[in-house]
């Protein structure tokens, strides 16, 4: 048993430690060894009291789970930058695409559960070094959590389920019809309150959404990172202080496709109820082109990733379409058209387009950028921009 003893408070350090070093942030370390070890403290003070066998599994159960769901926000501050949020557990119906690092989140979630349930043993310190362990971890632990950028990983929970609950509370609100009419009334807009002129009748129109790339990105190293990007910026119009007012992906290209707050991703009640999720009376960029003779279509880089598909397939395009003369790159179980290969095909697909009568928009959304895929190319030194 001692030798497990040391094993798991080894495990904990080196898991707060890692943490620390990835985020470059000594405190992140002293907030896990903290929660944690209070977690530990408190079990050995109650294993001199309460020893009885049925009473020492509860403690061992309740004390695991404490330090597991601790270390479970620790590691996912670790990955993402910040703790658990509503989002990502909404997003865990995509988890193959985390592609390439699937491995090392799945390593470290195994990490984690062997830290948490490792056994220990009890009366490791006399009840006076237990009690001013507790004392120490207790007073640090109310002194980190009174302010909300010091949370511990526990407390980070709080924040969590206070989402949770505010965003179940607005989508169950069910208003009136008369309210909804003067809602609908109130920010519909039939006119363009400024603009920019293009003296140009129906132009041709090409959206491309990439996730992860911003105007940082666009600038770094002079703009020798993505010169072709920046090439078209300055051939086009380049608005300067464009902001995506939802999260990524699903709501991500919805809010902008349809210049609305997203409160929901969409696929919340299954695969099944997307299409009824999506049946609003929100006016998009796609409706109003198409009520103007232009053909709308969508370039699909997961056509073998079906929410995905059955979302894009319901955003009120024409047409949906992705490249199926190439085979496509496979990782980590999910398979995707590269970047570069979506590059040629939404080139090939203007130029056809360009070809017909009518006026085309045409919207295609990247998928290589996304957090933990890398790119078979490189720049510089290869290392991740910060």
């Amino acid at each position: 048993m001692k030798f497990l003893s040391t094993a798991k408070l080894t495990l904990l350090l080196l898991i707060a430690g890692y943490s620390a070093v990835h985020l470059h942030s000594p405190l992140m370390f002293v907030r896990i060894i903290v929660e944690v070890f209070l977690i530990l403290a408190l079990t050995q003070i109650l294993g001199h009291k309460f020893n009885s066998l049925p009473i020492r599994i509860i403690k061992y159960l309740l004390s695991s789970l404490l330090i597991l769901f601790s270390l479970i926000d620790a590691i996912v501050a670790t990955f993402s930058g910040t703790y658990l949020t509503v989002l990502m557990t909404q997003n865990l119906a995509n988890i193959m695409d985390l592609g390439g690092n699937l491995w090392l989140y799945g390593s470290a979630a195994l990490l984690v559960i062997l830290a948490a349930f490792l056994p220990m043993r009890y009366n490791l310190f006399n009840k006076k070094q237990q009690l001013a362990s507790i004392a120490i971890f207790g007073i640090s632990l109310i002194s980190l959590n009174l302010t909300a950028t010091h949370q511990t990983p526990l407390f980070g929970y709080v924040g969590y389920f206070s989402s949770y609950n505010k965003m179940k509370e607005i989508s169950n609100i069910k208003k009136p019809k008369s309210a909804q009419t003067k809602i609908e009334a109130e920010f519909a807009k039939s006119t363009i309150a400024s603009g920019i002129s293009t003296n140009l009748q129906q132009p041709n129109v090409i959206v491309i959404f990439t996730e992860g790339l911003s105007q940082e990105v666009l600038n770094y190293d002079g703009g020798k990172l993505t010169p072709n990007l920046n090439k078209l910026k300055n051939q086009t119009i380049n608005f300067s202080n464009y902001y995506n007012q939802t999260a990524a992906t699903y709501r991500g290209v919805r809010g902008q496709l349809f210049s609305e707050q997203q409160l929901n991703q969409g696929y919340e009640n299954g695969q099944d109820q997307i299409k009824d999720a999506l049946n609003t009376k929100l006016t998009s960029v796609q409706s109003i082109l198409g009520d103007q003779g232009y053909q709308t279509e969508f370039i699909n880089a997961e056509p073998n990733q079906s929410i995905w598909t059955t979302y894009v397939e319901n955003l009120g395009f024409d047409k949906v379409t992705t490249d199926k003369s190439k085979s496509f790159l496979k990782l980590a179980g999910t398979t995707f058209m590269g970047d570069q290969q979506n590059y040629k095909f939404l080139f090939n697909q203007a130029t056809e387009l360009s070809k017909e009568n009518n006026p085309f928009f045409l919207a295609d959304y990247t998928f290589q950028t996304h957090l933990s895929l890398d790119s078979s190319l490189k720049y510089g030194d290869g290392k991740i921009l910060t």
